[in-house]
């Protein structure tokens, strides 16, 4: 499975139902699956002000994904979502690593539904079906 960056934010806070995803994936229950652009991304984002996240919460996030998830080097590059390419990056992931899933709230990806075998849902969807 991809994780858009999107969830992981909110799953980072640890609070909301969506934290459930990453318990999921520690406790093995699904493998991550990983690309240097998303990693990227997730560093990015974590650090923004506006989120106060701990620099040592954000760490120990990012070597636990590092440490955990499937690296995958895309070598195909998809130009599906037009609006906004930055999202194709969660595409390739998944087309290389053949993920089952996307999971997302961003209504691009959304709105694609499925992708060469891989269906896009959202969080709430993805934690009914790990139920």
């Amino acid at each position: 499975m991809v994780i858009d960056t999107n969830v992981i934010i909110r799953a980072a806070r640890g609070k909301s139902p969506i934290s459930k995803i990453i318990d999921n994936w520690l406790e093995e229950k699904f493998q991550l699956l990983i690309s240097n652009s998303i990693l990227l991304e997730y560093e990015v984002v974590l650090h923004y002000p506006k989120f106060n996240y701990p620099h040592y919460t954000i760490a120990n996030f990012l070597y636990a994904i590092l440490t955990r998830a499937v690296q995958i080097s895309p070598k195909r590059l998809h130009n599906v979502i037009v609006e906004d390419p930055e999202d194709n990056k969660f595409i390739d992931c998944a087309v290389e690593g053949k993920a089952d899933y996307i999971v997302s709230g961003d209504p691009h990806l959304l709105a694609l539904k499925e992708y060469l075998g891989t269906k896009i849902i959202t969080s709430k969807k993805f934690l009914k079906l790990l139920k």
